[in-house]
């Protein structure tokens, strides 16, 4: 059942609650994460375009951000 560790390891919601649980991690140490969008094929364009928008700036100055697909 991947309910259980859904939670403790994915990041899904809107960007805000994207950013606290990155958040959660750096504030364990964690200093680098590699994402992978699970969702549907035509939805990854989208959902990348917000995630740059509105998450990767809130977590890095600009001149650090870092994007690969």
């Amino acid at each position: 059942d991947f309910s259980r560790l859904a939670g403790k390891y994915a990041f899904a919601g809107t960007p805000d609650d994207v950013i606290a649980r990155f958040g959660q991690f750096a504030d364990a140490g964690v200093d680098t994460l590699m994402c992978s969008f699970a969702c549907p094929n035509a939805e990854i364009a989208a959902t990348r375009a917000l995630f740059t928008a509105e998450v990767l700036p809130a977590l890095r100055p600009p001149d650090e951000l870092s994007v690969r697909s």
